[in-house]
């Protein structure tokens, strides 16, 4: 489960890097890779946990 927390994290911050280097800066889209990278993790372990 820390694998894909983990990866979760280094896509944010490779989008967030591509988006500071060409200008075309989205928030909507650092929102949403903030929450695919806390929310997901989050809900298999949850998953996890109940089994």
């Amino acid at each position: 489960m820390m694998a894909a927390r983990v990866a979760g994290w280094v896509l944010l911050a490779i989008t967030a890097l591509v988006q500071f280097l060409t200008g075309e800066f989205q928030p909507w889209l650092l929102i949403a890779g903030t929450l695919v990278a806390v929310v997901v993790p989050m809900v298999l372990l949850n998953l996890g946990t109940r089994r």
